[in-house]
């Protein structure tokens, strides 16, 4: 009696534990490798890096093994693929590495049924996943090199992110394996080149690197793929408690916070409400041209394409509208009700920051979703200041002073605070929604 109550409760505990594990079928591609698959919502997705060399109709695709084969490749538009550092081993743990030509061919390297997992489709797993800690339940629990500072991988989608490297499209050379991996991720709509998204082991929340790449730029990154149709979680493991907003034909998560709905992603667009283009001023001596003569600008932060783009006041301000249809630049007494709702500045900063991505934490929890990003700032004669450590974000609200008559709102490491900014500065911008 004493054994059967004993292997009763052994069962019950293997059973409890098998459950929580994510639950892999498995795909196989034209060489005939098996990869594990996972639900997430309505998709079907891949759980591990490709690693066919053929197309789907059975061309081959070249590997690319010498600095000189890579490169030669890349410059003459040839689909190539790698091992990183050129050893099998591995591939068989990471997949292999493949340049844009394979991505982009009309051949189609995904199996029979499947396609390469789509730019929407990136945007849309973060909503049903949440944004909240998405890297972290999106990545393996092994492999990635953790710093005390970041967040180990659960896994509990079933994903498994691995931290397989790339191969520069620079020099050839091989970087990052244990701590940063890309993904091909296509053209946006309306875009003019194909991006991939980098994840690194500090990622934990939804934002990512995305990067433009030139089509003569080798650059070597991994491949997932999503099966073609719909399909239903049957383990029920995310909801749709969050909704989505369009930014730019994409979809982006929202947050409500008090009687307030947020989006919890710094603006990324590059036009106005319309379709006009909202010009980019990449140099110092641009951006400050577009201070003098009261034009629009956007720009980058170099290496922190990530926490979105940084706007002067033209273009905030501007009749066409940045934001979209039925969402508004915040006013100043909306920043301040929404900090007030969340504690004061002091608490407002914790609970407001991502737990990740700041250079220091001071007990950043992201408890209220808004996911705040340290973008930084870009001063009017094109100097870049304070990324990572401090966030700057415009509202809509005018000052009385003439000479310095917006208010910008300011997320530092430490509470929240509200000065004054000029025209020419560039500044992160978050929606409010009407």
């Amino acid at each position: 009696m004493v054994h059967a109550k004993l292997k009763s409760i052994l069962l019950s505990i293997v059973s409890f534990f098998a459950a929580s594990l994510p639950v892999y079928a498995q795909v196989k591609d034209i060489d005939g490798k098996s990869y594990k698959t996972c639900v997430i919502g309505k998709y079907k997705l891949m759980a591990e890096n490709l690693a066919v060399e053929r197309f789907r109709n059975g061309d081959k695709i070249p590997q690319a093994k010498t600095t000189e084969e890579w490169m030669e490749a890349g410059k003459n538009g040839t689909p190539a693929w790698c091992y990183y550092n050129n050893d099998p081993e591995n591939g068989k743990k990471y997949g292999k590495l493949y340049n844009m030509h394979v991505f982009e061919d009309s051949r189609n390297i995904a199996p029979e049924g499947w396609k390469i997992i789509e730019y929407s489709t990136w945007d849309s797993l973060k909503k049903i996943v949440k944004w909240s800690g998405f890297w972290t339940k999106m990545k393996s629990k092994s492999d990635w090199k953790i710093k005390e500072e970041h967040k180990e991988g659960t896994n509990e989608t079933g994903f498994n992110i691995m931290p397989a490297g790339y191969r520069s499209g620079n020099d050839g050379a091989f970087a990052s394996l244990g701590v940063f991996t890309y993904f091909w991720r296509g053209m946006p709509y309306g875009g003019t080149a194909t991006e991939a998204i980098g994840i690194s082991n500090a990622n934990a929340e939804g934002v990512f690197y995305s990067q433009k790449i030139p089509t003569d730029f080798p650059l070597g990154v991994s491949i997932r793929c999503e099966k073609i149709g719909e399909f239903d979680d049957p383990f029920k493991t995310f909801s749709f408690e969050e909704s989505q907003v369009l930014f730019n034909d994409l979809y982006k998560p929202e947050m409500k916070i008090g009687d307030q709905v947020w989006s919890t992603e710094n603006l990324n667009t590059d036009r106005f409400r319309n379709g006009d283009l909202i010009t980019e001023a990449a140099t110092a001596e641009e951006w400050s041209r577009a201070a003098k003569n009261g034009q629009p600008a956007w720009c980058y932060y170099p290496d922190k394409r990530r926490f979105g783009k940084l706007y002067n006041w033209y273009a905030v301000n501007d009749p066409r509208g940045i934001a979209p249809e039925g969402w508004h630049v915040p006013s100043g007494k909306e920043v301040e009700k929404l900090v007030e709702f969340l504690g004061g500045k002091e608490e407002a900063a914790k609970k407001m920051k991502s737990s990740a991505s700041w250079g220091k934490q001071d007990g950043n929890t992201n408890s209220s979703g808004f996911n705040a990003l340290p973008g930084g700032i870009r001063t009017g004669d094109g100097q870049f200041l304070n990324a990572s450590f401090a966030g700057h974000y415009w509202t809509a609200t005018l000052s009385k002073d003439k000479i310095r008559p917006v208010i910008k709102y300011h997320m530092s490491v430490g509470p929240v605070s509200y000065y004054l900014a000029f025209f020419g500065e560039g500044c992160s911008v978050r929606c409010l929604k009407d």
